[in-house]
C-alpha cells in the first residue's frame, strides 16, 4: 500500500517536472508548441540561462529515474536488481541536488526576477 502511494506521489512530481520542462522549451511566441525535444540553438538565441536549462533537465531526469525505482519497488525481484534500484535512487538524488544547486545559482544571479 505504501509503495503505491509513493509511486502516485512520484508521478505527480514527474508531471510537475515535465511542466517546468514544457514551459522552458516553449517560452517563445511561436504558434505551435513543442512537447518533447529541446532546440539547443533556439535556447541560446533566446538567452535562456545555462543554470535554468541544466536545472530543469536535472529535475526532470531525476524524477524519471525515481519513477523507475518506484515501479521496481512494486515488483519482487532478485538481490542484484535491489542493488540496481538503490543505484537509481542515488542517481535521482544527484539529479535533484544538481537541479537545486542550479536553482540557487539562478536566484543569486537574478535576485530581482521571479524564480523558475
Amino acid at each position: 500500500w505504501l509503495s503505491w502511494m509513493v509511486l502516485f506521489g512520484n508521478i505527480l512530481f514527474s508531471v510537475s517536472a515535465y511542466l517546468s520542462y514544457f514551459e522552458l522549451i516553449n517560452s517563445t511566441d511561436a504558434e505551435s508548441s513543442v512537447y518533447i525535444f529541446l532546440d539547443w540553438h533556439s535556447m541560446r538565441e533566446r538567452g535562456v540561462a545555462l543554470e535554468s536549462l541544466i536545472g530543469v533537465l536535472a529535475f526532470l531526469l531525476g524524477m524519471i529515474v525515481y519513477d523507475i525505482a518506484a515501479v521496481m519497488e512494486l515488483i519482487s525481484f532478485s538481490r542484484q536488481l535491489l542493488i540496481f534500484q538503490k543505484v537509481l535512487l542515488l542517481l535521482g538524488g544527484i539529479g535533484f541536488f544538481v537541479g537545486g544547486l542550479c536553482e540557487v545559482l539562478h536566484n543569486l544571479n537574478n535576485s530581482r526576477l521571479l524564480a523558475w
